[in-house]
């Protein structure tokens, strides 16, 4: 899970959408206008935030490698491949 503690702006609108919290989903919780927004790996089929959150991708590959990350890291980059060709860095 990642975030920002402190928005600069307005808030997103926030798109609720029926798509199912299964493992591996990317998602995005939006606690409203002005508090955190976080990212997050759904490590588990969470059925409960459907609808409740926003689903804004899919793990691909690498799953393995966050489940032997510790609760006690952080992690320090992240990668973003939108197409085999690019690359954006968090």
């Amino acid at each position: 899970q990642m975030g920002s503690p402190a928005r600069v702006g307005p808030a997103p609108p926030l798109e609720l959408d029926p798509s199912p919290f299964v493992r591996g989903t990317v998602g995005w919780a939006a606690s409203g206008p002005d508090g955190d927004d976080d990212v997050f790996v759904a490590m588990d089929d969470l059925p409960e935030l459907t609808g409740r959150h926003t689903v804004i991708g899919t793990v691909v590959s690498g799953l393995d490698a966050l489940e032997r990350l510790s609760r006690a890291r952080h992690i320090l980059r992240a990668s973003i491949v939108v197409d085999p060709g690019s690359e954006s860095t968090l």
